[in-house]
């Protein structure tokens, strides 16, 4: 059978409704209110002096570091100086083991005979570490006070951040200013400790004592004589030849000899007959 003519489709079949596109609904803006003068120049200065502080804190922080520097040096310096202390106390005891030479030996037979007694040598020790002591006490007092003066003045921060101060911002400019006490609060965490006390530890008073040591006594019946060393002037520098005399031996026992050479000159031109030979004799020795 041939094929019949094509069928056609309705008109209306065909057409696809299409919908009109709706533009977006944009919502008004709400009406902002203007800021006044007042208001706006606060806000300014809150910021202007918040910049300020920030500023003064980063100084404060580069002060403060140098507090602490200088701090650990003073320490490293003490720490030195307790060292060379240790040293000399440790010269002292070996010293102090060491048996008498043969000038002290002669020394001590003519103390024995009735010339007054030589000036020990454990006696200048304790003087000598007696007054290294009270340098180095001194100076770490010294610098301690001045390290923590320092760190005072320089950890001195508002009490009060920035970002506090700008919420509380008000139009009438009333900004309340820290109290005094909040600023001097850090001096206390820098209180300096007593940690080093050289006076306890020495006590020269019970090693030497000069006054019961070279008392004279009644009990020697001897003849008085124009060259008796007691009865000898005192030179220009106030210690009478006799008494320089034994200085020089003091100083030959402690290694000296230089100033002891010094001393004995001193005494050959000051002296009298029994102490010029006395000083010749220490001066051969020391040749």
């Amino acid at each position: 059978m041939p094929p019949g003519p094509p069928v056609e489709e309705p008109l209306d079949a065909a057409i696809v409704p299409v919908e009109a596109e709706t533009p977006p609904v944009v919502a008004p803006e709400p009406p902002t209110e203007p800021m006044s003068d007042a208001l706006a120049e606060t806000l300014e200065e809150a910021l202007a002096e918040r910049d300020r502080l920030a500023e003064e804190n980063a100084a404060l922080m580069v002060d403060l570091d140098s507090a602490r520097g200088a701090l650990a040096r003073a320490a490293e310096e003490i720490a030195a100086l307790e060292e060379v202390v240790g040293a000399l106390e440790q010269q002292v005891e070996t010293l102090q083991q060491r048996p008498p030479a043969a000038g002290q030996g002669r020394a001590a037979s003519r103390s024995a005979d009735g010339a007054p007694p030589t000036f020990s040598f454990v006696a200048w020790g304790a003087v000598a570490v007696l007054l290294l002591a009270a340098v180095v006490g001194v100076l770490y007092q010294r610098r301690r006070a001045r390290a923590l003066e320092a760190a005072a003045d320089a950890y001195r921060g508002p009490s009060a951040t920035a970002e506090e101060l700008a919420d509380d911002v008000e139009p009438d400019h009333d900004f309340e200013e820290p109290p005094p006490a909040a600023q001097d609060a850090p001096a206390e965490t820098y209180a300096p400790a007593e940690t080093y006390e050289p006076a306890e530890t020495y006590e020269p008073a019970e090693v030497y004592e000069p006054a019961e040591t070279y008392e004279r006594q009644e009990s020697y019946d001897v003849e008085e004589d124009e060259d008796d060393p007691a009865d000898s002037p005192a030179g220009p520098g106030g210690y009478s030849p006799n008494t320089k005399l034994n200085l020089a031996r003091a100083y030959v026992n402690m290694g000296d000899e230089e100033t002891a050479r010094e001393v004995l000159e001193e005494v050959l031109a000051e002296g009298d007959a029994t102490e010029r030979a006395a000083a010749q004799e220490l001066l051969d020795e020391l040749e």
